[in-house]
């Protein structure tokens, strides 16, 4: 399977938090929970911002990581983002986009041209931003929280959740349903018979994943913007192998590490609109 297939199932998995901490601090669970609610409306508030989002995995002493840079204004919806992995070949740029805010483009590397992405449109207001749910989007509720660390300093405040095994389970549930649907697309496309086993078997190895440990950790700076949400992970999940005739199938169990940190980095910055004004000008007029 081409890697970047590989990459899009991933990722369904990979971009779910999930949460494993200690009680501490001196905040009750319930004012944690409203405080990062806020932090959360308060990054959709901000003018502009700059954020990178980036996921690693490493197994069997292999390490690949995907980084996503993004430049967004919110008051458009306008956005770019330029798409990076790294793994034994290097770090390679592999995909940019630019959003005006209600059509998604991206750049062609063979044609050297800019071309509107088939059956994507978007409404006004930053709603496609990549990865930007990470930071605005909360999936759970109080009664799916079981315990939560808070540190706090003057510079900004650190706060952990774990959840309930009930909701990590139907976190994982509805990733393999997402695969699923994404497999029986692939079956109407033109892949290979051996991509189409390999992606059988992703949607089997998923089923049979197992949290061993998992955290998350959100970061509100001192005027109450949530900047950074980072997610570390060990799960055990089969591998997918050969036999000894050739045939994929799933093997052994292996440690999976996955680590996510989606980062504003600066926000309500000019600079940030001349990033995206020089792309606009790239698609429009080159």
């Amino acid at each position: 399977m081409e890697k970047k297939t590989i990459r899009a199932m991933a990722a369904i998995i990979f971009g779910t938090v999930l949460t494993v901490s200690a009680m501490t601090g001196n905040h009750t669970e319930s004012e944690d929970y409203v405080r990062l609610q806020n932090a959360m409306r308060n990054l959709k508030r901000v003018d502009n911002l700059q954020m990178t989002y980036s996921y690693t995995i490493e197994q069997k002493g292999m390490s690949t990581e995907e980084q996503v840079d993004v430049w967004a204004d919110m008051l458009t919806g306008s956005w770019v983002s330029e798409h990076y992995t790294t793994d034994e070949d290097g770090t390679r740029l592999y995909l940019r986009q630019y959003c005006d805010g209600r059509t998604i483009y991206q750049y062609i590397e063979w044609t050297g041209e800019w071309e509107a992405v088939e059956n994507v449109s978007v409404t006004a207001g930053g709603n496609a931003v990549p990865n930007l749910d990470n930071l605005t989007v909360l999936d759970f509720d109080e009664a799916d929280i079981v315990s939560f660390e808070n540190t706090k300093s003057d510079e900004e405040e650190k706060i952990m959740y774990s959840f309930a095994s009930k909701y990590l389970q139907q976190e994982v549930d509805k990733n393999v349903a997402e695969m699923e649907r994404q497999y029986l697309s692939y079956q109407k496309s033109d892949m290979s018979e051996e991509d189409l086993k390999t992606a059988e078997l992703t949607v089997e190895q998923y089923k049979k994943m197992v949290y061993e440990y998992a955290t998350v950790t959100y970061t509100i700076n001192a005027s109450e913007v949530l900047e950074t949400m980072e997610s570390k992970a060990t799960m055990l999940m089969p591998e997918i192998t050969k036999d000894e005739t050739g045939q994929m199938i799933l093997g052994d169990v292996q440690e999976v590490d996955i680590s996510i940190v989606a980062d504003v980095t600066i926000y309500d910055q000019n600079g940030i609109l001349n990033k995206i004004e020089m792309c606009k000008n790239e698609v429009y007029y080159n």
